[in-house]
């Protein structure tokens, strides 16, 4: 008689681990899933354009001697501009 109990409660026991299982599997596929990777073209294209965003227009694509001879020559003109006044 005490075999029956255990027998009974054996299938439970063994349908509530699968279910577990199955439920961390597809929590784990579902965040695979919904993240989408910085590889993919798609991020690759949101980075880009709020990078563009972020950079003033103005300054696009200069070196750093750019940057400094454009810094140079802002300084000059403002100092040339004022002298009159």
């Amino acid at each position: 008689m005490s075999n029956v109990p255990t027998a009974r409660k054996f299938p439970w026991v063994s349908t509530m681990i699968a279910i577990l299982l199955g439920l961390v599997f597809l929590g784990f596929f579902y965040l695979a899933v919904s993240n989408e990777p910085d590889y993919m073209p798609s991020q690759q294209k949101k980075k880009q354009a709020e990078a563009e965003l972020a950079m003033p227009a103005s300054h696009g694509n200069m070196s750093a001697e750019e940057h400094a001879k454009l810094a140079t020559e802002a300084a000059k003109t403002e100092s040339t501009s004022h002298a009159g006044h």
